[in-house]
Formats: C-alpha cells, sequence, structure tokens
C-alpha cells in the first residue's frame, strides 16, 4: 500500500508541471520556468473519493502539502473522518469544491460509471481528476465531452486490460500511468 499510496501521490505531482513543454518550447527562460514550476499543490484543496486504507494513505501523503482535504466515503462515519482531518461531503460537492480530486474506489455496480458528466461538469475550471480506483468508475465518453466544453486535467493508471497496447483514454488523458498495483519497482 505504501508503493500504491506514492504512485498516487506522483501522479497528483505530475499535473502541477509540463517539463516537456518547457524543454520543447520556444518560450524565453522565464516563460519555461513557470512550464516546469507548474501549479502550486500546497494550499489547494483535495478530494479524496473513497476513504478506505488506499484513500487513508494518500491523505497522510497530502498533509506534508498543507491542502484542504475533502471526502466522499459512504460507509465512513463522520467521526472517523474528522479524526482524519477530512470534511466529509456529498460526491457532487467534493467535484465541486476540490482542485484536484483522488479516486479510490472499488468496481462494483454502484460505482461503475459513478463519475459522471454531472460531476465533471460541476468541476471547477482547471480542476484535476486523478483516477487510481478502476477504469469503469469514469465514464470516458463523459470526460471526452466534458474536456471538450472546460479546461480539467485528467490522470490515470487504470484501464480495463492492463496489458500493453493502445488505451481508451490516450485521447483525454493528460498523464497516463502503468497500472502496477503493488509492485515496488
Amino acid at each position: 500500500w505504501f508503493d500504491q499510496r506514492r504512485r498516487q501521490g506522483y501522479a497528483i505531482l505530475a499535473l502541477t508541471a509540463d517539463p516537456a513543454a518547457a524543454t520543447l518550447s520556444q518560450a524565453t527562460l522565464p516563460q519555461r520556468a513557470v512550464l516546469v514550476l507548474g501549479r502550486e499543490l500546497t494550499g489547494k484543496t483535495v478530494g479524496i473519493v473513497g476513504l478506505g486504507n488506499i484513500g487513508q494513505l494518500v491523505i497522510k501523503l497530502l498533509k506534508g502539502f498543507d491542502c484542504e482535504i475533502l471526502g466522499y466515503d459512504p460507509v465512513i462515519s463522520s467521526e472517523k473522518a474528522a479524526s482524519l482531518g477530512v470534511e466529509l461531503l456529498s460526491l457532487k460537492d467534493v467535484f465541486a469544491r476540490a482542485d484536484v480530486i483522488s479516486l479510490h474506489v472499488p468496481q462494483t455496480d454502484e460505482t461503475k460509471g459513478m463519475v459522471n458528466a454531472e460531476l465533471l461538469g460541476a468541476m471547477k475550471d482547471g480542476a484535476v481528476l486523478v483516477n487510481c480506483a478502476r477504469a469503469a468508475v469514469v465514464d470516458e465518453d463523459a470526460m471526452r465531452q466534458v474536456k471538450a466544453e472546460k479546461n480539467i486535467g485528467f490522470c490515470n493508471d487504470v484501464y480495463p486490460e492492463d496489458k500493453a497496447g493502445k488505451k481508451s483514454v490516450a485521447d483525454i488523458a493528460d498523464v497516463m500511468l502503468p497500472h502496477l498495483g503493488a509492485s515496488t519497482i
């Protein structure tokens, strides 16, 4: 779980800078520095969807960035959320208020397609969705539709099949990482 938490933290950080664009850019040095430095994570509002073991480990990682943590989990008690330093909200409120939303839910009948056009449409302009849960949790067609209409980021490390080859989210993901599960290397 530690390695999965670290990888998910890297996924969040990967969306805060664009070193490739800075390297290839025709911009002046100060302008390129903005591309490399990206956006500051410190002080941002981060929504964690799924406050189980993995979600709780990600919360611990984020505490070093002095983030406001919002959470959604239909099972966790408000007392437990408070002990984690999490403001427990409805799913729609998490999507509406967070600068970064990180998914940590299992794939079930209830979570399949859970991240739909309504939730994606509620996201702030410039907000980022990180899917480290399961591929089917995010409605890919809804993501395509909303990304065409507003500026949101999408980082993904889960796919319908964990094998080499073309990924269905390649056209909409801003960052794609391999799904390594509990792998340490």
